[in-house]
């Protein structure tokens, strides 16, 4: 699958995604396969229009870059590497003026399909200016080998 726009709107999460990018290992693989040191949290966007939803859910079908728990007590996750910007008008030619970012998505039953959560190296609440209900556009690189990032460093 190549790149494609996802647009959501900015909402509140649990406060689990803080805990998860705290971990060692989870920085770790990040920064190995994706080029991305966690900032701690995460940006919880949820996807309303019908259109936005069926193109989660064709790449929520790809493999992503794995993100391997260290023990079974942890669960698997995926990454899509991504580029963000506030605002609804973003196309993949304006992706180098975006900040790189990965989507995160945890395996876990029951998580929710029309939640998306971002994982980046700054927090993307004040490195965008954003507060809930803001609109925020993804350009997501798709489906990207084991250890390939997908999107350039910056």
């Amino acid at each position: 699958m190549g790149a494609v726009i996802l647009r959501g709107i900015v909402v509140g999460g649990l406060g689990r995604g803080r805990e998860f990018t705290s971990l060692a290992w989870v920085r770790a693989q990040f920064r190995a396969r994706l080029n991305i040191d966690p900032h701690p949290g995460t940006l919880n966007l949820r996807l309303e229009a019908p259109h936005e939803l069926a193109t989660w859910g064709r790449l929520r079908a790809q493999p992503g870059v794995s993100i391997d728990p260290i023990s079974p007590e942890f669960c698997e996750a995926r990454a899509y590497p991504a580029v963000v910007a506030k605002g609804s008008h973003f196309t993949s030619a304006g992706a180098a003026n975006g900040l790189r970012a990965a989507i995160v998505l945890p395996d876990v039953p029951g998580y929710p399909r029309d939640r998306v959560e971002l994982v980046a190296g700054v927090n993307l609440r004040q490195a965008l200016g954003l507060a809930d209900g803001d609109v925020v556009t993804l350009w997501v690189a798709g489906s990207a080998p084991k250890g390939q990032g997908g999107v350039p460093p910056r």
